[in-house]
């Protein structure tokens, strides 16, 4: 299992800012699931084969939706500890990261998400 986070932001009593209790719905095609923002969502973990997640979110005058996919975070760390070794080093590292890249160890993971609400069509 895993853990997303998931906030909305849209107009305010004082304009743009987070807004809490937006109703949502979370899809991946494979389940799906009901909550209200700010939230943590527990969502299962198919490493490398994970669905990517679209959420929808919806008050009586704004709505957004976002989809997103997992990302390899191990292959990430190891290309932040690249990025403080100069641009030689950068590219020797990436290049044996991207060699040590394995689907079945890699932890896979989804990005916090932002849903931003916009005013809705009339």
């Amino acid at each position: 299992q895993e853990t997303v986070q998931i906030r909305t932001w849209g107009n305010g009593e004082k304009g743009r800012t987070e807004l809490t209790g937006v109703p949502c719905l979370i899809d991946s095609g494979t389940y799906a699931a009901n909550f209200t923002t700010p939230a943590n969502v527990i969502v299962p973990d198919y490493g490398p084969n994970s669905p990517a997640l679209f959420v929808r979110c919806e008050t009586e005058t704004q709505s957004g939706s976002i989809t997103v996919n997992v990302y390899n975070a191990t292959n990430q760390q190891r290309q932040q500890s690249a990025a403080g070794a100069g641009v030689l080093g950068a590219i020797i590292i990436g290049a044996v990261a991207a060699a040590n890249t394995d689907n079945e160890t890699d932890d896979f993971k989804y990005p916090a998400l932002t849903v931003n609400l916009k005013k809705k069509r009339d």
